[in-house]
């Protein structure tokens, strides 16, 4: 799919999302990586759980698509470790993912910074929940979804 126009999407300051990729599978990582930078956002890629972890703690993040099939740690563990060892409860994480994901899992993490999309997906709905995850990382309703449950 062509995307129609090139848009940026960046802080007030100008300051451009960083989003963090960490998939499995090669092909589908480039893909991923070359969706999202066609549309101005900086991204860094891990070929792993374990990098995603030290880039996590080396670097700040708008947002993490992960993978559900990874090397290293499981994703439901990953996302457990990035919202409560590294104490980083408000980053959204959206998990592609080609299975159901179980909601129970879903659940257990309790986070309204949490989200999946099923493969094979729409780059158009890939794009649009990364901006919404984006834009309201530091904003002042991003809990209001699990605050309402």
């Amino acid at each position: 799919m062509k995307l129609s126009q090139k848009n940026h999407f960046s802080y007030s300051n100008d300051q451009i999302y960083r989003i963090l990729v960490v998939v499995g599978g090669m092909p589908q990582k480039n893909q991923l990586k070359i969706t999202l930078e066609s549309q101005g956002y900086d991204v860094s890629e891990a070929r792993n759980s374990f990098d995603a972890l030290s880039l996590l703690a080396e670097s700040d993040f708008d947002a993490v698509v992960l993978e559900q099939e990874l090397i290293g740690v499981k994703w439901d563990k990953l996302c457990e470790y990035i919202y409560k060892a590294l104490e980083m409860p408000h980053l959204p994480i959206l998990l592609v993912s080609e299975n159901n994901v179980e909601m129970t899992v879903i659940d257990n993490l309790n986070s309204s910074s949490f989200d999946f999309i099923r493969k094979p997906y729409d780059s158009v709905e890939l794009l649009a929940r990364v901006e919404r995850f984006a834009q309201t990382k530091n904003g002042p309703s991003f809990g209001a979804r699990a605050s309402a449950n």
